[in-house]
């Protein structure tokens, strides 16, 4: 058996920077090449390959490894992230809008206390039906839910006042008319926690 050998953190940059792609194991356990370009703030497109026969996402179904989204309100300040804009919660037919993914709420430097979220969510729309689930894991409590920006409806999240001025990130499946925007909470008319 091959002896496994642990990489000098502080040397990982410098063994990364003359290679175009990593070495990883797949799902099924094949040896793959993963472009290194693909590790942060990018997104897979997920198609017909992948057997979601009865998942189509609007504009396409996507992975994202991690993207850096934005920062959520300013000190003080409720904030919103408007995930994916739907036509209405139940009348309308149409292809899955939303999120199955992580978050992550990150804060802390010279100017803010340091503080750690990563709240599971699942916020979506398809066929007629929206639906929302999460799980919190950290100070934050994240309520999914609906509002109104511009007059276009929109999936979104909303955080409480008592945590701004987080860094959010997110890890997992994304239909491809997914925005990610962060707002105050005043510029929308939030209507309901899901």
């Amino acid at each position: 058996m091959a002896e496994i050998k642990k990489i000098d953190e502080s040397k990982i940059i410098e063994q990364l920077s003359g290679t175009e792609h990593l070495l990883g194991i797949s799902a099924n356990g094949t040896l793959c090449k993963y472009p290194k370009g693909k590790l942060i703030d990018s997104d897979d497109y997920i198609g017909k390959k992948h057997s979601f026969s009865y998942m189509s996402g609007k504009d396409g179904m996507f992975h994202s490894v991690f993207r850096v989204i934005g920062t959520s309100g300013a000190n003080g300040a409720s904030s919103v992230l408007l995930v994916a804009p739907i036509s209405d919660l139940s009348t309308t037919i149409e292809s899955l809008s939303g999120i199955f993914g992580r978050f992550y709420l990150t804060r802390g430097g010279d100017g803010a206390l340091p503080s750690v979220a990563m709240p599971d969510v699942i916020l979506y729309k398809a066929y007629n039906r929206a639906s929302a689930s999460f799980r919190d894991f950290g100070p934050i409590a994240v309520k999914p839910g609906y509002c109104t920006y511009n007059g276009q409806m929109y999936l979104a999240i909303k955080f409480p006042a008592s945590y701004s001025n987080f860094t959010i990130s997110f890890s997992g499946l994304h239909s491809g008319n997914c925005v990610f925007t962060p707002l105050p909470l005043s510029s929308v008319v939030w209507h309901e926690d899901f």
